[in-house]
């Protein structure tokens, strides 16, 4: 989305889920984004890994948050 060098001045974004094309490309002029796999739920495991590595979570009401 973006290169090394741009986005070690943006927030780092985890988005849990696709969202609409012009979201998405809002997000990533904005945020260095780490897009959620495959557009299926996060598991616990990843939600500890992938959250840890973030300094935002961007999630969907359908996402389990626990």
């Amino acid at each position: 989305m973006a290169s090394a060098a741009a986005s070690t001045c943006r927030p780092r974004l985890l988005v849990t889920r696709r969202l609409p094309d012009l979201v998405e490309a809002r997000l990533a002029r904005d945020y260095d984004v780490v897009p959620g796999r495959d557009d299926c739920p996060l598991t616990l495991d990843d939600w500890r890994t992938r959250a840890g590595q973030a300094d935002a979570v961007l999630c969907t009401p359908a996402d389990r948050v626990s």
